[in-house]
């Protein structure tokens, strides 16, 4: 299992909009992806921007693989950004959910 959080920082301008452009425009990209166990749509605010996040997880790691090369479109973007940040890929060692620990086997390679 592996989890991608990309974000990007967003003008205080275009906050109060920005959630719903990325419901219209970015969450429709994940429907019905094979492998996709939950995306997430994160938001933080600062005086000046906030900053937007979309956490996706993902299992197996080939599923996001997979799909960032049928769908590289699929990605945090938007006009007047302040700035697009790095997008990164964590491999999930420890899962707590429902109570219930879930440990998963480490991989040599790591992380991307």
């Amino acid at each position: 299992m592996v989890v991608k959080l990309s974000t990007l920082l967003v003008p205080k301008s275009h906050s109060g909009s920005f959630p719903e452009h990325l419901r219209r425009t970015l969450l429709p990209q994940y429907e019905g992806v094979a492998g996709l166990r939950t995306v997430l749509l994160l938001s933080r605010q600062f005086v000046t921007y906030t900053e937007a996040g979309v956490l996706s997880i993902w299992e197996p790691k080939e599923a996001l693989n997979k799909f960032a090369a049928e769908r590289p479109d699929a990605r945090l973007d938007a006009e007047d950004l302040v700035s697009q940040r790095d997008s990164y890929t964590y491999t999930v060692v420890t899962l707590l959910e429902n109570a219930k620990s879930h440990v998963t086997k480490s991989h040599p390679e790591g992380a991307d």
